[in-house]
């Protein structure tokens, strides 16, 4: 009698670490998958709209360069473009999500009467990386946070246009998955 408890909890212990052991591989692998496809989904994403702002940006000064009197309106142009993309793009952002605009001094740009537009001020330690690097990403800490950022030098007014979001949220579509194979593994064996 005892040997057979003796097996029964041998071959229970075995299969136990068996099931833990793969489900632990297959997490493993699966991980470094979905982290790929997110990665390049959401910096498509993310491209796509900075890229949109760069597109705001590009027209505005080209309307600026038609007025033949730069100096003059410069500003009224830079105010109409901060405002435009504040209309576009800073209005339905991802959770916790924001869009920054900094000059070359590194300066938070902002329109005047819409100081939300860039709801988050950024250390100068990544406001500096940023502008040492023109364009990139790289994820470091804001507010005790780690954030994903990708930005991108707009070189005719010497502005960077910078995405930042939680790098815990920037996985989190992922995260579903993960629990539902943890079931998936644990229903079977207690079964």
């Amino acid at each position: 009698m005892r040997e057979k408890k003796y097996i029964t909890r041998t071959v229970f212990l075995i299969a136990g670490l068996t099931l833990f052991f793969s489900f632990l591989l297959y997490l493993i692998i699966t991980n470094t998958s979905l982290s790929n496809m997110v990665d390049k989904n959401k910096t498509e994403l993310i491209n796509y709209r900075i890229n949109g702002i760069l597109a705001i940006l590009e027209r505005k000064n080209d309307r600026l360069k038609l007025s033949e009197n730069i100096p003059v309106y410069q500003n009224a142009f830079q105010e109409s473009a901060l405002m435009e993309i504040h209309k576009s793009y800073c209005l339905d952002l991802e959770k916790s999500a924001f869009f920054s605009i900094i000059s070359r001094n590194g300066e938070s740009l902002k329109h005047t009467t819409h100081k939300e537009i860039m709801n988050k001020e950024l250390p100068v330690k990544i406001r500096e990386k940023i502008i040492r690097k023109n364009s990139g990403e790289f994820t470091d800490k804001i507010d005790g946070k780690r954030y994903w950022l990708i930005f991108k030098h707009y070189p005719d007014w010497d502005w960077f246009v910078i995405y930042s979001i939680p790098l815990i949220n920037k996985y989190s579509a992922i995260l579903p998955f993960y629990m539902l194979a943890a079931v998936s593994a644990a229903v079977p064996f207690i079964i």
